[in-house]
């Protein structure tokens, strides 16, 4: 969650890389959480945590007109300030107080003490998993945001050719390409300015051109990670699975919004008059006067993300994202690719712990993410529940 030029970047990375480090942090975290957390997480109700994990972003969903991003940034902003502590706070103000809502139709009823009737029903249990894998994603943006946000710099970038192997030195074509300028290559073959042939380590194939902005960079980056960690892994099916049973699941989505809803209260972004105004006199985009930000608003938010996800993750449209790269670059960026190409271009080149795409760096994340992980959970497990 940094300035970047002009622009704030704040969806690093990308939900279903969210879900795929989600994952791996539950499973490092084996054995140092608290039972009634770790076997819930990865029970029945574990959807409620991983939907945590991606709830987040949800208000830059907000489509046509996207009136709700600045209430996701000013979300991000207070994260930014108060750090997971807020998130601590609720999560145990929700475990000392209790939080009962049916859902029923459309509406979630306020209940209390916690109903126990057919259907979902809200659940100190599930505000508990939602609170932690909300906290994950932020602890997941902290361990990553600086270095992707560093390598979307303009002055990380320039235009660059690669030579195709095997190419004659006489009538070498060249091949429009993108990478970071600290990755140039000397060279005296060419006299073109911009145009540096590389070593074969950093052939690849078919023109790419260079994203116009940082924040272009910085989806290219994130559609690039997703690719080489979820595409096409073990993993992905049940991902897929996840997303489109959460889709079907409309009464799970009321129960999220729900525990969304109350989180927004406690942390002061919104109350029932409307959304707070998130300025707070520092210049900050400010929320639209009146608006609502109702459980219905954040079920489309869900559903608008659920379906964009799915979408931009499909292998067809992966198969051509190279050719959206060049027609529809803005496009292009959000899609996942079948087969990713920076992971090769930065493979021994950037510092291992610096070069996001590699293993070294992966761990070093995961390690950051499971120690704050398990140091939260295991202090709310220190927090008597309320007894119903």
């Amino acid at each position: 969650m940094r300035q970047i030029g002009a622009r704030v970047i704040r969806t690093m990375p990308k939900e279903r890389f969210h879900l795929y480090l989600a994952d791996k942090v539950l499973s490092g975290c084996r054995g140092n959480l608290p039972y009634e957390i770790h076997g819930q997480a990865t029970g029945p109700q574990g959807s409620i945590f991983f939907t945590g994990a991606i709830s987040p972003d949800i208000f830059f969903y907000d489509l046509p007109f996207f009136s709700l991003s600045p209430l996701g940034n000013a979300l991000h902003d207070l994260i930014e300030r108060k750090t997971i502590c807020i998130i601590f706070d609720w999560i145990a103000h929700t475990r000392i107080s209790g939080i009962g809502y049916r859902i029923s139709g459309k509406t979630p009823e306020p209940t209390n003490p916690i109903p126990q009737s057919a259907g979902h029903t809200a659940s100190v249990a599930g505000a508990i998993l939602w609170g932690l894998g909300f906290a994950s994603h932020f602890l997941a943006d902290a361990a990553w945001h600086p270095v992707i946000d560093e390598l979307s710099r303009d002055r990380l970038w320039t235009e660059a050719a690669i030579r195709e192997q095997g190419a004659a030195s006489k009538g070498r074509r060249w091949k429009r390409f993108l990478i970071p300028a600290s990755l140039h290559v000397r060279s005296t073959a060419s006299p073109r300015v911009g145009l540096f042939p590389a070593s074969p380590r950093l052939t690849v194939s078919g023109p790419r051109p260079v994203p116009s902005s940082p924040l272009s960079r910085h989806r290219l980056l994130e559609s690039e990670l997703e690719a080489l960690r979820v595409a096409g892994s073990p993993s992905e099916k049940k991902y897929d699975d996840f997303l489109k049973n959460f889709a079907a699941d409309r009464g799970r989505i009321f129960e999220i919004a729900s525990y969304y809803r109350r989180f927004l209260e406690f942390a002061g972004l919104w109350s029932h008059g409307g959304p707070a105004d998130p300025g707070g006199g520092r210049g900050r985009a400010r929320l639209p006067q009146g608006a609502q930000v109702l459980e219905r608003r954040i079920v489309r938010c869900f559903l608008f993300q659920n379906f964009l996800l799915r979408l931009f993750a499909n292998t067809m449209l992966g198969a051509q994202r190279d050719r959206l790269l060049r027609l529809w670059p803005f496009l292009g960026v959000l899609v996942t690719p079948v087969r990713p190409f920076l992971p090769a271009l930065f493979s021994g080149v950037l510092p291992e712990e610096r070069n996001p795409f590699s293993d070294c760096f992966l761990e070093r994340s995961l390690t950051y993410v499971q120690l704050h992980f398990c140091a939260l959970a295991q202090r709310l497990s220190q927090i008597p529940a309320r007894r119903d």
